[in-house]
């Protein structure tokens, strides 16, 4: 487990990145801080373009490097500074040289949150991803509004997890199909992994299927590796001046 994360943002946060203020609801603040607590309880599907069987996650080198790779996730409980975010969804496209360890900062971030957000959970969304470690990045990090769908075949387990970006998958289309297990009912599974994730379940594996792209920037995977994470990100966000909100995220659908 990572145990409990503390996040300090600079003070230029809002201006750098074109997101304004969260402005606190009055609950939930830090005592020893006086930041802003966020708690994101979700489930992460992580597609790269490492080989079927990720090395990361077993505390093994990659195959390759810089791994590209793409999160898409589901917050199932989930607030920030008393703002409910239960419901919301966001993708992440980033690349990582070396393993997962968290001292490890992202090349190349990009964040993409999903239209059917109200605009304070966008912000508040982006402002818990910049910050949390799992997410953090070398450089800025781009943001913009889309569309995030997602299709499962079944509630069977082994089932295939489709997940579209973009207005009719226009962004990219991610495809995840669970490796079976033992016992052919349940996908293979790792407990205790190497992982950037506070991760509460054993991470499930599959292959993936993705076709992404960003302004110049691609991944298009075959025969990829696919992890299935049930996990926590949370922390504290300190050090953010209060603006006028800003005109609304662009829509990049």
């Amino acid at each position: 487990m990572l145990g409990t994360r503390t996040a300090l943002l600079g003070l230029s946060l809002a201006a750098s990145v074109g997101l304004g203020v969260v402005f606190a609801t009055g609950v939930e603040r830090d005592e020893r801080t006086g930041g802003d607590r966020y708690e994101l309880n979700c489930r992460l599907l992580v597609a790269s373009d490492n080989e079927s069987l990720p090395g990361p996650l077993f505390g093994l080198p990659p195959a390759k490097t810089p791994t590209s790779f793409l999160v898409v996730g589901i917050v199932k409980h989930g607030s920030f500074s008393g703002l409910k975010l239960d419901g919301t969804k966001f993708a992440v496209f980033a690349a990582l040289s070396g393993g997962w360890d968290l001292d490890r900062r992202l090349e190349a971030v990009s964040i993409y949150l999903d239209e059917d957000a109200t605009a304070a959970q966008r912000r508040a969304l982006a402002t818990a991803l910049m910050s949390d470690p799992a997410f953090r990045s070398k450089a800025t990090t781009a943001v913009s509004t889309t569309r995030i769908a997602l299709h499962e075949t079944s509630k069977d387990p082994l089932g295939k997890k489709v997940l579209e970006i973009g207005k009719d998958a226009a962004r990219g289309e991610v495809e995840f199909a669970p490796i079976r297990g033992g016992d052919g009912r349940n996908p293979v599974a790792v407990r205790n992994p190497y992982s950037r994730f506070d991760d509460k379940e054993p991470v499930a594996l599959g292959v993936v299927r993705v076709r992404f792209a960003d302004h110049g920037r691609e991944m298009n995977v075959t025969n990829g590796s696919g992890e299935l994470h049930w996990a926590r990100l949370g922390g504290v966000v300190s050090g953010i001046v209060e603006t006028p909100p800003p005109p609304p995220l662009p829509d990049e659908r």
